[in-house]
C-alpha cells in the first residue's frame, strides 16, 4: 500500500511539474480554423521556453500558424527551446524564421508538413530530429541555420523543397532512411531515389569542389555554379508605388504620336500637351490626343491638308507653321515587367538581415 502511494505520488508531481510548464494560453494567440482546431498564431516575445499545450478549450491543437513567433522588429532573441505536443501536425511558413538564440526543438510525433522557411536563420540551432510521421520539408525550411551540424531525413519523406539546409555552412552529415522510397544519400550529398538528380549538398562539407556523378541528369545546382561569397537576401522587400512613380512620370519634351498612342497606361495625361513644332499627321490623325483648350484658330487658315480638316479637331489649336517639322524620335523611359514584378513571391520580414558567405564549386 505504501509503495502504490509513493507511485501514485510522484505520478502526480510529474503531472502537476508539466502542466507548469505548459505555457499559459494567456500567452498565447490563437484562432479556430474550418475544421474546429485551434491554430496558434503568435505569443509573447518575452517567452524563452514555449511549450504548446495540446487542446485550447477543449479544441485540439494542430497547427503552428505562419509567422506566428517572428519578431518583426529582427528576430527573435528571446525564445531558446520549443516543445510541440503530438496534436500538432503542420508548422505554416515563416512559424519560428529567425529565432536567433533557439537551440532546442522537440517536435510533434505526429508532424506532418514544415513549410517554407519555418526554421530558417535559427543560426544557434545545432541540431534537431525530423519525426518518421514528417511527409513535406518546404522550400529554404532551414536554410541559413549556420550552427546545425547533423540531420537525417525519415522515411516517411515525400516531398523536399528546394534549398531546404542553403547556406547550412555547418552542415556535414546529410543522411536519409535508407528505406525512404524517394530519396537516397550518397556521402553526405542528397539524390532522388534514382540518382538522376542531385537535390542537396550538405553545404559544411570541407570539399572546394565536387565531381557530379555522370548519372545525374538534372540539379538544383548547375555544374560551375558557384554561391557568392557574400549573399544578400533572397526575398527583398517589395517594390512600393513610390519606388516607380519618377520612371511613370518623366516628361520628354516632344513625344511622337506612336509614342504616346502605344504607351497609353504608362504616360500620364500631362504627357498629350501639344509639342511646339506638330507634325501634320499628329495633328490630322490622332484629334483625340490633342488638348481640350489652347490659342483661337487664325481667322483665314491656310486650304492645306492640316486645315482642311480642323472639323475633326478639338475647336481651338494654333495653327501649325508652313513646313512643320517631323517630331523627333523619342524614347520614353523603359517601364519593364521585371521592374513592375521585380517583388519575390515569398517576402522575407527581414530584407537586410547578411547570410554567412559559403563558397562551393561544382563541376561537370
Amino acid at each position: 500500500m505504501k509503495k502504490i502511494s509513493c507511485s501514485l505520488i510522484a505520478l502526480l508531481a510529474t503531472a502537476t511539474v508539466a502542466f507548469a510548464t505548459t505555457t499559459p494560453i494567456d500567452q498565447l494567440t490563437f484562432s479556430t480554423n474550418s475544421n474546429n482546431e485551434i491554430v496558434i498564431t503568435g505569443g509573447d516575445f518575452n517567452i524563452t521556453d514555449l511549450n504548446i499545450p495540446s487542446q485550447i478549450n477543449g479544441l485540439d491543437v494542430t497547427t503552428i500558424g505562419e509567422y506566428a513567433f517572428t519578431d518583426p522588429s529582427f528576430g527573435n532573441q528571446i525564445l531558446i527551446s520549443i516543445t510541440l505536443p503530438d496534436s500538432v501536425h503542420t508548422i505554416e511558413q515563416f512559424a519560428f524564421f529567425g529565432c536567433l538564440n533557439l537551440t532546442s526543438i522537440t517536435l510533434s510525433n505526429n508532424l506532418q508538413t514544415i513549410d517554407l522557411l519555418a526554421f530558417a536563420t535559427c543560426i544557434s540551432l545545432e541540431s534537431i530530429t525530423l519525426p518518421d510521421s514528417l511527409q513535406t520539408l518546404g522550400d529554404s525550411a532551414f536554410q541559413n541555420c549556420s550552427s546545425l551540424k547533423s540531420i537525417t531525413l525519415p522515411a516517411s519523406l515525400q516531398t523536399l523543397g528546394v534549398g531546404a539546409f542553403s547556406v547550412c555552412t555547418s552542415l556535414t552529415n546529410l543522411t536519409i532512411a535508407a528505406d525512404n522510397p524517394n530519396y537516397k544519400s550518397i556521402n553526405n550529398v542528397l539524390f532522388n531515389k534514382s540518382g538522376t538528380e542531385l537535390i542537396q549538398y550538405a553545404p559544411g562539407l570541407p570539399a572546394t569542389s565536387y565531381t557530379v556523378p555522370s548519372n545525374v541528369q538534372t540539379s538544383v545546382l548547375p555544374p560551375s555554379h558557384k554561391i557568392p561569397t557574400s549573399s544578400p537576401s533572397p526575398y527583398p522587400t517589395p517594390l512600393k508605388p513610390s519606388n516607380i512613380k519618377p520612371s511613370l512620370t518623366a516628361k520628354p519634351s516632344n513625344p511622337s504620336p506612336s509614342q504616346i498612342t502605344s504607351k497609353p497606361s504608362a504616360v500620364l495625361p500631362s504627357l498629350a500637351a501639344v509639342p511646339s513644332n506638330p507634325s501634320p499627321s499628329l495633328i490630322t490623325s490622332k484629334p483625340s490626343l490633342l488638348p481640350p483648350s489652347g490659342v483661337a484658330t487664325p481667322s483665314d487658315p491656310s486650304p492645306s491638308p492640316i486645315t482642311s480638316k480642323l472639323s475633326a479637331m478639338m475647336p481651338s489649336i494654333i495653327a501649325p507653321p508652313s513646313n512643320p517639322s517631323p517630331s523627333p524620335p523619342l524614347s520614353l523611359p523603359s517601364v519593364t515587367e521585371s521592374f513592375l514584378t521585380a517583388a519575390t513571391s515569398h517576402p522575407s520580414p527581414f530584407s537586410a538581415m547578411p547570410l554567412p558567405s559559403a563558397q562551393l564549386y561544382f563541376v561537370a
